[in-house]
């Protein structure tokens, strides 16, 4: 039986230009303390830049003292998020189309809003692959007068787009 006192992981990072010495903090999960079992920890960084990205893991003991793993690097792709709406003028009741480009396997929310603030329709959209084509039906738009906003949000991160729509 293995047994260990670290009381906090921390988890640092730098970005490929800064050649693996300018690490900053990033997060920190709380250790389970004692175990006989091997555990597994896990973090996400949701705002990693596209390239490379270093990372190293420090382990504090519950006496202060601490030692870092190995750095390991990471790279990824820029992430697109994109959201078009056409016509961008429209006389109610007609249809919206909404072209969204994403990343596949993400989860995204569509909101319509009116002037007033009003959500009048809502879906959450898996991405299958990396765009996906979307109608906006008469019955939602025979709602809206002046303008109305398309709002969408990348659920993984919090990014949000919007698209304002003129209605005549």
């Amino acid at each position: 039986m293995y047994k260990t006192r670290w009381h906090a992981k921390e988890i640092d990072y730098c970005v490929a230009g800064n050649q693996r010495t300018n690490f900053r903090p990033l997060g920190v999960i709380k250790a389970a303390g004692n175990s006989s079992t091997l555990l597994a920890y896990a973090f996400t960084d949701k705002f990693a830049p596209a390239g490379t990205v270093y990372y190293r893991l420090k382990q504090t003991d519950t006496d202060g003292t601490f030692t870092y793993a190995a750095i390991i690097d990471v790279t990824t792709k820029a992430i697109v998020f994109n959201l078009n709406v056409y016509p961008n003028s429209t006389a109610a009741p007609n249809i919206l189309n909404i072209y969204l480009q994403g990343t596949a396997k993400r989860q995204y929310v569509l909101e319509v809003i009116d002037v007033y603030g009003r959500q009048l329709h809502k879906q959450t959209i898996e991405m299958e692959g990396n765009n996906i084509s979307l109608i906006i039906p008469a019955s939602v738009t025979d709602k809206l007068k002046d303008m109305c906003i398309i709002r969408c949000t990348d659920a993984s991160n919090g990014k949000v787009l919007v698209a304002k729509i003129l209605v005549r």
